[in-house]
């Protein structure tokens, strides 16, 4: 049974970016214009979304506290240079919260931010989260080199920075349960997933599913509906369909 309990298949959306450049815009998944990335700021501010800071948005969820329709939070993964270059402009210009999650050997390396740039945006309404310390696929490590990557980068957030959130974003979309269980017995408020794989709760606190903003979102009508709270359990039917036709086949 889920957290939080709507109208069938409602489920706010945790929208996730990465690079946002015009650099390989056309061609990769994880690149999104500045120009649409900020026709997609000005549609959420136009059309009154909710849109909360991550930490509220998961404190609403653990409360059961049932989020209004058109509610949705903003994560950045990685820690690109252009989320300060191009991002965090337009989303100070919109006053819009946004979550980056940072792998932190990155920092202060080339096409990615420092420290300096991170305190900054921390100052206005930017925060912060884990993302691992080299951005490794934890299911492929031993359990003890998996806490290791999430412990370490805690330190370093917690040395360098105000208010690090206590929530991890795993790379790749990777995790196990004895991660899961690692973050819930160790003071973590959640963990970040990405999309979902058919069957997995989309309201696992500790797997939540995200909506991958990518080229075809340049559509605002194709935004409007990632946006719209109902686009993971549109997905997650899609995914389960597919699975059982292999298996209809199959028998």
């Amino acid at each position: 049974m889920g957290i939080y309990i709507y109208q069938a298949g409602y489920h706010p959306a945790i929208l996730m970016y990465h690079q946002i450049t015009e650099e390989n815009a056309k061609t990769s998944a994880l690149v999104v214009d500045p120009f649409y990335f900020e026709k997609q700021m000005q549609f959420l501010k136009e059309h009154h979304y909710n849109v909360l800071p991550l930490e509220e948005f998961i404190a609403q969820l653990k409360t059961r506290k049932r989020l209004p329709f058109k509610t949705v939070t903003l994560t950045l993964d990685d820690g690109n240079l252009d989320n300060y270059t191009n991002a965090y402009p337009i989303l100070k210009k919109y006053n819009l919260p946004a979550t980056i999650f940072l792998v932190t050997n990155w920092i202060e390396k080339p096409h990615f931010l420092t420290w300096k740039q991170i305190q900054e945006m921390e100052q206005n309404n930017i925060r912060f989260g884990n993302h691992t310390l080299h951005h490794a696929h934890l299911p492929s490590l031993s359990f003890e080199e998996a806490k290791k990557e999430i412990i370490e980068n805690k330190i370093v957030l917690n040395t360098h920075l105000q208010h690090p959130l206590p929530i991890v974003c795993y790379p790749f979309g990777g995790y196990t349960v004895s991660i899961q269980n690692f973050l819930k017995e160790n003071g973590y408020l959640a963990a970040l997933a990405t999309s979902s794989d058919g069957f997995s709760a989309l309201d696992d606190l500790y797997a939540l599913r995200r909506v991958r903003i990518s080229k075809s979102s340049n559509s605002l009508f194709i935004f409007w509906i990632e946006t719209s709270g109902y686009y993971g359990w549109i997905r997650q039917m899609q995914k389960k369909l597919k699975k059982w036709k292999k298996s209809w086949k199959k028998s």
